[in-house]
Formats: C-alpha cells, structure tokens, sequence
C-alpha cells in the first residue's frame, strides 16, 4: 500500500526487520454512532487496500 512513497521518499521504513504476515486486521472505535467522517474514510480506504494485496493486485497511488 505504500511502495510508492517509500521508493520516493515521502516515507521511511524504520523497522526494516519486523516483517507481518498477512492476516485477519481489526479496526476498533467507540461507536459508529459517533464516528466521524476522516475514520470511516481510513476504515473504508484501509479495507480497500487489504482487499486489493489479498487480490494480488496493487494499488494505485489514490488507493484504488
């Protein structure tokens, strides 16, 4: 999900030893009912990119 931005240089890895296996990821908050919009966006646009790398594809730089 963030291979561009490592190859540019906008991010940096800083635990290059620490690899994650693929898996279930749990997102939790408070209550939908008081959920603003910027966290149901990163839910939404997290979901997509983990449905895309289990997919095999990659996505794009808007995370499509």
């Amino acid at each position: 999900m963030v291979r561009k931005n490592l190859a540019d240089g906008s991010l940096v890895e800083v635990l290059p030893e620490l690899k994650v296996e693929p898996g279930i990821v749990h997102a939790v908050f408070a209550s939908r009912r008081g959920l603003i919009p910027a966290v149901r966006a990163l839910i939404d646009a997290l979901a997509l990119g983990y449905e895309e790398l289990e997919a095999g594809r990659r996505p794009d730089a808007n995370g499509r």
